[in-house]
């Protein structure tokens, strides 16, 4: 009987091939920062186009953004009530057009601010409420103003009109010691714009805090006597 033989082959294998690694340095590149107008709350309007909206303003950087449609002429009168609601909001109102620019602000020491805006043109606009003083904050920059005084509970009641387009109507209430004056009104005034030097503006328990709104020149100051 003849041994039983085997066929063993041996099989070679190469090894893997070795890859060098290589390291790219990337270059720098900072990731796009969202506008916080992008976060603005659009106000729902009911038919009466009136709109409310509560909120609680916890931090005193914090500013609280509303966005609302507008076409040319319609008057936008904005109220926030919190200290006379109890709370220890002392509140600070204003109104940006769509690019964030400031046209209308009323910061009325003692109460709370409200102003009557009208739209020179149709487009997006904003109400903003922050804690007082802070009137520097950019709306389109997270956190770039200076923080205000308090914190609180606020209610924004909002109604819009339409209306024939006026000049300036855009304004706010301030105070002339113990009475209280409204855009429209009348009130003894002196305009640097009639005598050669603008006259140094009397004393007074608060701030004038009229702007205008449709023109392309600075806000124009108030003077009292």
């Amino acid at each position: 009987m003849r041994p039983a033989f085997r066929a063993w082959s041996k099989v070679t294998r190469r090894p893997p091939a070795r890859r060098r690694l290589t390291l790219e340095r990337l270059e720098d590149r900072a990731l796009p920062s969202a506008s916080p107008l992008d976060a603005a709350v659009p106000l729902g309007f009911d038919a009466f186009g009136a709109a409310h909206v509560s909120h609680f303003l916890s931090t005193p950087d914090e500013v609280d953004l509303y966005k609302v449609n507008l076409q040319a002429g319609d008057v936008l009168a904005s109220d926030v009530r919190a200290q006379s609601a109890g709370s220890g909001l002392q509140s600070l109102l204003r109104v940006f057009d769509a690019q964030g620019r400031p046209l209308a602000l009323d910061d009325q020491e003692g109460g709370d601010p409200h102003l009557r805006f009208q739209a020179a043109a149709a487009g997006t606009y904003y109400v903003g409420i922050s804690s007082a003083p802070n009137d520097s904050d950019d709306p389109t920059i997270a956190s770039s103003g200076t923080p205000g005084a308090t914190t609180g509970l606020y209610n924004l009641d909002v109604h819009r009109t339409s209306a024939s387009l006026q000049p300036d109507l855009t304004g706010s209430s301030f105070r002339l010691g113990a009475q209280t004056a409204s855009a429209g009104e009348s009130i003894p005034s002196r305009s640097p714009w009639t005598t050669a030097a603008a006259p140094t503006p009397a004393p007074s328990a608060s701030r004038c805090c009229c702007r205008r709104a449709t023109s392309s020149t600075a806000p124009r100051p108030c003077w009292r006597r």
